[in-house]
């Protein structure tokens, strides 16, 4: 997870745009995988715990203030529905966070 998340900040850096979007796009399919395979194995395990939840929020993190389109759609795009609520809180605060153009 670590390296695609190096992945996706590096071709944003090198305005990659396509290898930037589909580095996302695994990001997120393979961070809600190992994220709910780790939930399904620890039930009681609280949700930032889990396996996958860092690097999606870092991914998050940083790809909000590149596209926040996309990030949204990739977000709007996972079934687990509390991974989702802490993915949307943290792309609301990414934006927010973010300098104001002028």
């Amino acid at each position: 997870m670590t390296a695609l998340v190096a992945a996706a900040r590096n071709y944003a850096s090198q305005k990659d745009m396509l290898k930037f979007r589909a580095a996302l796009q695994d990001v997120f399919q393979l961070g809600e995988e190992l994220f709910q395979e780790d939930a399904d194995e620890h039930p009681k395990a609280l949700s930032y715990e889990l396996a996958g939840f860092d690097a999606l929020v870092q991914a998050v993190e940083f790809a909000s203030a590149i596209d926040s389109d996309l990030v949204v759609s990739n977000i709007n795009g996972v079934g687990n529905p509390i991974l989702k609520a802490y993915l949307l809180v943290y792309a609301a605060k990414s934006l927010d966070e973010r300098p104001a153009k002028v």
